[in-house]
């Protein structure tokens, strides 16, 4: 399950907008905001698009995308 709201906020911390996050990464803007509201379903060639266009690294590519919710809150906990 891909953690939203890490997503917004990293995709905020980036200093990008939106718009320049799907022109960049190739994603129309209304499927990234599809992808928000049905997380599950980001597919591997979106996930692979914005890793790179967020030049994010594999440890925090698996937190967002691929770490389940219980494990993040646990990781914030801890």
């Amino acid at each position: 399950m891909v953690d939203v709201q890490l997503l917004k906020d990293t995709i905020k911390k980036s200093g990008m907008t939106t718009t320049a996050i799907c022109r960049k990464s190739g994603i129309v803007r209304q499927t990234l905001y599809n992808r928000y509201n049905e997380p599950k379903y980001f597919t591997l060639d979106e996930v692979d698009a914005l890793k790179k266009v967020l030049r994010l690294s594999a440890r925090e590519c698996i937190r967002i995308f691929f770490t389940s919710h219980a494990e993040n809150n646990s990781a914030k906990e801890g």
